[in-house]
């Protein structure tokens, strides 16, 4: 039989709930609590298969313990119970998360344990018939696999540039239930596994909510977020600690945090070679346009600033190094990339105007000229230099 724990700050309400958990003969409740801690430490020792929270309790509200339970038993069913409480039912009903409205009833009781009975059943299913990889063990072992490294683990990249995406086994990832939880999973990844207050992500993310709204969002996306990529084969993605958060960043690959590191390393580059050019010019491959583009974060727009001016600088230093040695196609071919990703940058319309003037090309820059020229008018309300006119 499952097997339950009850948590409620009022005893009248745990004897109420558990004569009728009791009465649906599905559900055993092996112990209940008045106090959160009491019933962590329980579960430190013992296995569970559901917990009922109570929301407003006095030391730690449900939706906060429930993610305490989660670190500990990942598989546990949490359902929420509360009193009336707007902020809180709408954020339930946003994030699909199961809750009880009190006084409980036993037909919404039943309903309540036959849809978390379903999920569970497609979870034990999921597990038996295929893994998150859609390989069964006999087609990895033929694949040259290692089972015991890559079992339930999924191909998980991010892209942050131009366009942010969640690429699972070669498959985006792109109905997000909320608008929060997409941006709330988006913050911990620009965070790059740093660890976040999360009072830090409530003034953030709902920094237009009062206190005990902004929490209460934080808490029912939160819990959304996890759940769902726990359904995706990766457990405890977001990690929580002492009253702070953050994404274990060892579990994904991210575009952002490759070209990141290089960017750290060329900046202390003091001779430029073949090779370290080279790599330079791979790495900015990735940058396909702006960070997070499609995202109007606040919060990232300082980023977006750093990546696209270290774009351009690293760019106009490998277009140069490629004309000092005479390959002034593979120059071209990088500023013109450079206009491609960063068109309103007038760095890069004046460096290939230059190359073309370098190398006798008078008519291309003549005509690069006047396209720019137009371009940042009519963009920037910004006139181009027309030294660079006698320059050629």
């Amino acid at each position: 039989m499952v097997k339950a724990i009850v948590v409620d700050d009022e005893i009248l309400a745990i004897k109420r709930l558990k004569r009728l958990i009791g009465e649906t003969g599905k559900v055993e409740v092996v112990n209940s609590f008045i106090h959160p801690e009491e019933a962590i430490n329980f579960i430190r020792d013992n296995s569970i298969d559901l917990a009922f929270l109570d929301i407003e309790m006095p030391t730690v509200n449900g939706i906060e313990l429930s993610e305490q339970i989660l670190n500990i038993q990942s598989d546990v069913k949490i359902i929420f119970v509360t009193a009336f409480n707007q902020y809180a039912v709408e954020a339930f009903e946003v994030n699909a998360l199961d809750y009880l409205l009190k006084p409980v009833s036993a037909d919404r009781l039943n309903k309540t344990l036959d849809r978390i009975f379903d999920s569970m059943d497609t979870t034990k299913n999921n597990t038996n018939n295929k893994n998150i990889l859609g390989n069964n063990e006999n087609d990895m072992k033929a694949n040259g696999n290692n089972i015991e490294g890559s079992k339930n683990m999924p191909d998980f990249h991010v892209n942050c540039f131009k366009k942010f995406e969640i690429v699972l086994n070669d498959e985006k990832l792109i109905k997000w239930r909320t608008n929060k939880a997409k941006e709330l999973i988006t913050y911990f990844i620009h965070h790059g596994g740093e660890l976040i207050s999360k009072e830090q992500i409530m003034d953030d993310l709902w920094g237009d909510f009062d206190i005990e709204k902004a929490a209460t969002n934080l808490y029912t996306t939160m819990y959304y977020v996890r759940k769902m990529f726990k359904n995706l084969g990766l457990d405890d993605l977001i990690i929580s600690s002492m009253g702070n958060c953050k994404i274990d960043k060892s579990k994904y690959k991210c575009d952002a945090y490759e070209f990141e590191d290089f960017i750290d390393k060329y900046d202390r580059i003091e001779k430029y070679t073949n090779e370290n050019i080279n790599k330079a010019y791979e790495v900015l491959k990735l940058y396909k346009g702006e960070y997070l583009l499609d995202c109007d974060y606040i919060w990232a727009y300082d980023k977006r600033l750093e990546f696209e001016n270290k774009f351009v600088e690293i760019s106009a230093k490998d277009a140069n190094f490629y004309m000092d040695k005479g390959n002034y196609n593979l120059a071209i071919e990088i500023i013109r990339n450079v206009i491609d990703v960063a068109p309103l940058r007038e760095e890069g319309h004046i460096k290939l105007i230059k190359i073309y003037g370098v190398m006798g090309k008078k008519n291309e820059a003549i005509k690069q000229y006047q396209i720019s020229k137009k371009l940042l008018k009519e963009e920037l309300d910004i006139d181009l230099n027309e030294k660079l006119i006698k320059f050629l």
